[in-house]
Order: structure tokens, then sequence, then C-alpha cells
């Protein structure tokens, strides 16, 4: 009898899918670019800081949210990602809430709002190629990217110019500047 009935938290659902998520968070395209570059901006400093995201406390909302953010990072980068739904969680990168703590850096997927992002930084993230391919027609390439990185010796780096340099290399060659690509390529930090 205890098994009989599979709990509703247990039962198989709907698979999720960039659209469904979306509709989910009540996220457009352009609060999903925002939420893409606070993740880049949050992480990419030397100290790591959480962002706190706001639910409506449900937990398909924050599961909605953990898909997002994993589609929207390159393999070597989910690895950065640790998530909780508890507010007081430490050493997380990423925390699912209703409730926002004082002075914490945040996203608000309803309405794109942040304090994670200044203008310029925003502008920064939005030239990454590896950021600006998830909004491709085609999707992120991210294959094609940790291809890049293997070839360049390095397939878990989670180095920015690293990732960038293997992006450019991994598209087209006709939209890149050579010289920028070198000039990239010769900044990566080896150990």
């Amino acid at each position: 009898q205890r098994t009989a009935r599979i709990p509703d938290a247990l039962a198989w659902g709907q698979g999720w899918t960039l659209e469904r998520a979306l509709e989910r968070t009540g996220m457009k395209q352009r609060s999903y670019k925002e939420f893409v570059c606070c993740l880049y901006g949050s992480w990419a400093k030397s100290a790591k800081t959480t962002i706190y995201v706001k639910t409506d406390g449900t937990d398909e909302m924050a599961r909605a949210m953990m898909y997002l953010t994993y589609v929207s990072l390159p393999y070597s980068m989910r690895t950065k990602l640790t998530a909780s739904t508890f507010p007081d969680a430490k050493n997380v990168t990423m925390v699912l809430t209703h409730e926002l703590p004082d002075g914490c850096r945040y996203f608000d997927p309803s309405n794109g709002m942040n304090n994670v992002l200044t203008t310029n930084q925003r502008k920064r993230w939005e030239k990454m190629p590896f950021v600006t391919m998830l909004f491709d027609d085609d999707g992120p390439r991210f294959d094609d990217l940790e291809r890049q990185l293997d070839e360049m010796g390095d397939r878990y780096s989670q180095d920015i110019t690293t990732l960038e340099t293997a992006c450019q290399f991994s598209q087209d060659g006709a939209e890149a500047d050579p010289v920028d690509q070198l000039y990239n390529f010769l900044d990566i930090r080896q150990d």
C-alpha cells in the first residue's frame, strides 16, 4: 500500500524546453539575456559572489530557473554552479528564494531588475561571443566550444579570456579579426 502511489513530487512530468521555462518564470527574451549577463557578472570576479534569484516560492519555478541557468552556460562553467532554495545558505553561487535578504545581489525574473550589473558590465557581457551565441538563431554551440577548448589544451577552462578566444576560433572565422584572435590567444594565462 505504501508504494502503490508515487508521490506527486517524484512523478514523471513534462520535460523542460527553453520556451516552457521562460513562460513559467515570466521572463521575456530581454530579461533572460539580462539574467545570463548577471550570472557571468557575479561569477567572473576574483571574489565569487552569490546571486539571489526571486521566485514565487514554488518548486516548479525554481526548477525552471535551474534549467534556464544550465542551458545558458558552457559546460566548463556549469561546474561553478551550486544552488540552494534556502536564503541563508552558505558557499553557493545562486539562491532561488521568494524573500530577498537585505543588501544581497539579486535578479528578479518578473521584470529583469537586478543590482548585479552596471551599464558597462552589461555592454561587456553582451559582446562576449559565448554569451551572445545563446541568443543566435542556431542556439548555443557549446559542443563546438568544448572541442575548441580541447584543441587549445584545456577543455575545462573557466577563464573568460580563454572562453572568448575558443568561441571566436570555433565560429566562422570570416567575422573575427585575426589580429584580435591572436592577441586574445597570447593573453591567455598559462600554468
